[in-house]
């Protein structure tokens, strides 16, 4: 008999817009009505995201989860103003070697050709039709019916154990 695969274990790492949610925090109206005060938040919170991901020993990758990339949240101005490119650096900054996986939370209404391109070895975003998830990104997708994520954004804020794939 063969001995059956390990799992990798992810590191849960929380974007920034989804740390400044975790805070109570109305980041999109920093931004907006002091954007100096934002702008200095939003580089705080992006140097935490960081440090967790610079902290995977131990850890075969990090699950990225990206929250926020939905009109819940933001317009696509928003997202992509702020946002989409400070995820995709953050994205990249693991070691090589170490796998990335994004988790798009969110509805039906994530920005998901936005999303489609940003760097990560696996994608998955539970409340997006398989197949419009298939049409836009390239590599490993994760199918719903292979994820079993909890319902909901506050069930991904509370999320504090590794997740293993």
């Amino acid at each position: 008999m063969g001995s059956q695969p390990q799992p990798n274990t992810l590191k849960p790492v929380l974007s920034p817009f989804a740390r400044s949610l975790r805070a109570g925090s109305d980041l999109n109206s920093k931004l907006k009505s002091a954007p100096e005060e934002g702008h200095q938040e939003l580089a705080k919170l992006a140097d935490e995201t960081r440090k967790d991901i610079a902290g995977l020993d131990g850890f075969d990758g990090f699950c990225y989860l990206l929250i926020g990339a939905e009109p819940e949240y933001c317009s696509p101005m928003q997202y992509g103003g702020y946002y989409l490119e400070l995820d995709r650096e953050l994205l990249t900054a693991a070691e090589p070697g170490k796998l990335s996986m994004l988790l798009a939370v969110g509805g039906e209404e994530v920005f998901i050709d936005a999303l489609s391109d940003l760097p990560a070895t696996i994608f998955a975003s539970p409340g997006v039709p398989d197949e419009t998830v298939a049409a836009t990104r390239k590599g490993v997708v994760l199918k719903q019916r292979n994820l079993s994520a909890p319902r909901g954004v506050n069930a991904y804020m509370s999320l504090t154990e590794t997740a293993n794939v």
